[in-house]
């Protein structure tokens, strides 16, 4: 009971600041001790499903992050939504961790490490690598400030590293499914690692369908201005579809190729790299890509970028608008795999200096 009084405790601030040390009522000296072993110290960041703290691991004397997931009722409502429903809001926290294990089985290094999974009645604490540099996200926006986009041999390394381990995530069978710059962290060595695999979904043995644990089909989901195509939610009757949570009353469900879906947002990442605008929508870096307006699915299923964004593509150079192209391909089965993404003329320069 006392674990899940400190970690209400930590929910109560509805906007914490990221670094801002943790703050409960009691001042006894073990107050933010949780599980008997991780000292709680900062808050790092917050999703959907959970916020994320850092913490010292006593056990195994490091530093960590917590990814604290609360099963209240409104949670699982969302939760179910997101994954499609018909599985408990216990079996879709546990997919999370299994999947993310499964990614972790490579040892890839660009995939953030899962050091521990805890479950306690009404919540689960995932221990996880700590990771201290900033997201991608924030680099594409310090240049954007500047009106400028990134060298592109820095976008050469980032997506080296970002293709890598996604394409260690599908080896193992795990979808991501929300892939964003935001889910790209760096590491003390400035290293990028992918985290977050709570909209994850395993890939059917023979990579054709998204399906979810339980067996039904999987709904939208993850962040609008990353989604492709085939998986924009489509209006029925008058019901508006929301854009970045999925499952909502309004929305036909469809199947897609499993990997693809990765793909295309992994093209989407490219134009961000090498332009710091959103191919469509507002195009603004604040809005962090969830423009779920009809105006931005317009542009997505007619493949038509934005003037700004027309107009900032063409500046590219040749190779890195084929590599975007080649992966943002309308048709699923037409996207750029990613072993053909690494060989592409365009990344040539880049396993040089990872």
């Amino acid at each position: 009971m006392a674990d899940l009084a400190l970690l209400r405790q930590l929910f109560e601030d509805p906007e914490p600041r990221r670094g801002e040390a943790v703050r409960v009522d009691d001042d006894l000296p073990n107050a933010k001790r949780l599980l008997g072993r991780y000292d709680v110290r900062s808050f790092l960041g917050m999703g959907c499903a959970g916020r994320v703290f850092r913490a010292y691991d006593r056990d195994e004397l490091r530093e960590v992050a917590l990814k604290v997931i609360f099963c209240d009722e409104q949670q699982q409502q969302q939760l179910r939504a997101q994954r499609g429903g018909g599985a408990a809001a216990g079996q879709l926290h546990r997919r999370e961790w299994e999947l993310h294990r499964r990614a972790c089985a490579a040892g890839h290094a660009a995939v953030a490490r899962l050091h521990a999974v805890h479950e306690l009645e009404g919540a689960v604490v995932l221990c996880l690598e700590l990771l201290s540099g900033s997201e991608v996200f924030e680099r594409v926006a310090a240049a954007a400030d500047n009106n400028r986009s990134l060298p592109h041999c820095e976008v050469r390394s980032i997506v080296w590293q970002i293709a890598s381990a996604v394409g260690s995530c599908h080896a193992q069978g795990v979808v991501h499914r929300d892939l964003k710059l935001e889910n790209f962290v760096e590491d003390d060595d400035g290293r990028i690692k992918l985290v977050d695999f709570g909209l994850s979904v395993a890939l059917e043995k023979d990579g054709s369908a998204l399906r979810s644990a339980a067996g039904t089909v999987v709904s939208t989901a993850g962040t609008c201005a990353y989604l492709p195509p085939e998986l924009l939610p489509e209006e029925r009757g008058g019901g508006g579809g929301g854009g970045g949570g999925g499952g909502g009353g309004g929305e036909a469900l469809r199947l897609t190729d499993g990997a693809a879906s990765d793909l295309w947002a992994l093209g989407v990442l490219l134009f961000l790299l090498g332009t710091s605008v959103y191919p469509f929508g507002s195009g603004e870096l604040n809005e962090r890509g969830q423009d779920t307006s009809k105006a931005c699915r317009r542009h997505i299923s007619s493949h038509t970028f934005t003037k700004r964004a027309a107009a900032r593509f063409v500046q590219l150079e040749p190779s890195l608008r084929s590599l975007i192209g080649g992966l943002m391909q309308q048709s699923p089965s037409s996207r750029m795999g990613l072993k053909d993404v690494l060989a592409h003329d365009f990344m040539q320069m880049a396993s040089c200096i990872v």
